[in-house]
């Protein structure tokens, strides 16, 4: 399966993220992820997590660009270049996904962004238990799901809510 992006909101997505003005606030946790709201995102929502090889997983709704997205960041990829297109796979329990991730780059962190326009794959994403992103190098992480679905149920609360 493929699930399409746009780059539309890509570099504000991945400021507010990691940004110290933002003014993200905390709403919850739910499944070993963090939830937070954002006003930045129009009062969007996103989930956070850290993982055991050190990506950083995020997952939300920007409201004012009428857009979810997928991040993945970690701290030995400090080699992606800052706007480049990466072809990506993940894997989810044997379902794999393609697109073209967005390089990202802070300095300390790289990481890729995709902004995600078939909502399956979130469905996917909560009812699996892995996922395994890759790029034509090969895998490039193996992440653990458990937790992922009330998280993502949570998130969306917040986001109707």
């Amino acid at each position: 399966m493929t699930f399409k992006f746009s780059a539309l909101g890509a570099a504000a997505l991945f400021a507010a993220s990691f940004s110290a003005a933002s003014a993200q606030e905390l709403v919850g946790e739910a499944g070993g992820w963090e939830i937070y709201r954002d006003a930045s995102m129009g009062g969007g929502c996103y989930m956070t997590s850290a993982f055991e090889d050190g990506s950083i997983v995020q997952l939300g709704y920007d409201i004012s660009e009428d857009a979810a997205f997928f991040t993945v960041f970690n701290g030995d990829w400090t080699d992606i270049t800052e706007g480049e297109v990466y072809p990506m796979t993940f894997d989810i329990d044997g379902q794999p996904w393609t697109a073209d991730g967005h390089g990202m780059n802070t300095g300390d962190l790289g990481g890729i962004l995709v902004m995600v326009e078939n909502e399956d794959f979130f469905v996917d994403l909560a009812t699996k238990n892995s996922l395994i992103v890759s790029n034509e190098a090969g895998e490039v992480a193996h992440l653990d799901l458990g937790g992922t679905r009330d998280a993502v149920i949570a998130t969306s609360d917040c986001v109707t809510g």
